[in-house]
């Protein structure tokens, strides 16, 4: 038997995010709980990101975005979450104001970049097939799914509860 995200009688679908200054790693998950890669968003501009994420919200029938806060080891708020925040806001306004949880996303861009090396290994690939991975933004949208991942297990298993976080900007 497969035990189901409860999401108030209506199937949720969820789309993960690492947003980055340069690319927007992206991942999908629905009530089966289990977080897939996108492609991500690599548009020149992040007003251009920001459509391009909308229209994924739009075609795949979005209900929840799930977005990655950069902490400290310390579980404090990372210099960077501040840009987070305020883009947060503007996609907010972008996809009337879909419900945002928040979660911790420490140390998940390196856990993708290892995975990434782990699977490298066993295959051919060179240092300059590496790179262009990268630089695709194929390491964001699995630090995407590795975050998304993280908020639909905590949902199987507390699913009156928020979504783990050490930061102080959890659901709203």
């Amino acid at each position: 038997m497969v035990k189901r995200l409860s999401g108030n009688g209506s199937e949720r679908r969820l789309i993960g995010i690492d947003y980055g200054t340069r690319r927007i790693g992206l991942s999908y998950g629905d009530a089966l709980g289990v977080a897939v890669p996108l492609p991500p968003a690599t548009a020149p501009s992040e007003e251009q990101r920001l459509i391009q994420v909308r229209k994924l919200v739009v075609v795949r029938g979005i209900t929840d975005l799930v977005i990655g806060i950069p902490c400290c080891k310390n579980g404090s708020p990372s210099a960077m979450a501040g840009t987070v925040e305020e883009f947060i806001i503007k996609l907010k306004n972008l996809c009337d104001g879909l419900p945002v949880h928040r979660i911790d996303e420490y140390l998940t861009t390196h856990q993708a970049r290892r995975d990434a090396e782990k699977h490298q290994r066993s295959s051919s690939k060179t240092f300059r097939g590496r790179r262009k991975e990268r630089l695709s933004g194929l390491l964001d949208s699995r630090a995407a799914t590795l975050i998304l991942q993280d908020y639909l297990n905590h949902q199987v298993h507390c699913p009156n509860h928020s979504a783990p976080s050490t930061s102080p900007h959890t659901n709203a």
